[in-house]
């Protein structure tokens, strides 16, 4: 990665990665109505630049990914033959190229291509991508094992979340998935990338940040569970 190094700084609440809900309108008289759908509004490029120069401020690398068009097929140029539509880095070097530099970050998510991003962890944060059928029975399973994962900020995806945590360093960092869920680290043997939030999935699912602005800790009884698995089958949810 080029230049997203750095040191972690206190992650504020930030307006850009605010999301809210619309209440749907009810009737006052006991009668049936019906609400006409409401076209959803993607995010645009601007959305986009704004939420990414705010994890580049907290030592997130930042990289242009290929997006893909209303029919879900991949802008990049293996088109409908691509294998990952609106997820893969558009540069050579891939997220070798990630940068914390905003010119650099407006420059790339500015192009016509319409591009989403993807977000490279800085030391000592990971990225958690909890997701398939039952996921959420599978998270609350863990939490009921290890004890509520604190409150920190999230992104709902098309098929789950992306839980962002800080290690605890009293423990050595796992080399392994945690819980058999797929953990990206910023380098190492599971260096990677998630795709960043405001951008959209190929089935037309917005990215949307949830939960609180700040990156939490793991807890001591999860980071416990992690190590011991390090030197076991590897853990997953039962």
């Amino acid at each position: 990665m080029a230049d997203a190094s750095g040191p972690h700084r206190h992650v504020g609440r930030a307006p850009c990665l605010q999301w809210h809900v619309n209440s749907s309108p009810q009737s006052t008289t006991g009668r049936s109505v019906t609400v006409a759908a409401i076209p959803v509004v993607l995010p645009s490029a601007a959305d986009r630049i704004r939420a990414a120069l705010w994890f580049a401020d907290h030592g997130f690398g930042v990289f242009s990914c290929w997006s893909t068009r209303a029919n879900s097929v991949c802008r990049c140029p293996a088109g409908a033959g691509c294998g990952s539509p609106g997820k893969h880095p558009i540069t050579a070097n891939g997220f070798k190229d990630a940068t914390t530099d905003p010119a650099r970050i407006r420059t790339a998510l500015s192009a016509a291509s319409d591009p989403n991003y993807g977000l490279v962890c800085p030391d000592g944060v990971f990225t958690w991508d909890v997701d398939g059928e039952s996921w959420a029975a599978g998270l609350a399973a863990l939490e009921a094992r290890y004890g509520p994962l604190p409150p920190t900020l999230r992104t709902e995806t098309a098929h789950g979340q992306h839980v962002f945590l800080r290690w605890p360093t009293a423990h050595p960092r796992p080399l392994h998935e945690m819980f058999g869920y797929v953990t990206r680290w910023g380098s190492g043997s599971h260096a990677g990338y998630v795709i960043g939030p405001r951008s959209v999935h190929a089935s037309g699912a917005v990215y949307s940040p949830m939960g609180v602005a700040e990156i939490a800790e793991l807890p001591d009884a999860w980071a416990r569970a992690v190590v011991a698995a390090e030197t076991s089958p590897i853990l997953t949810v039962t």
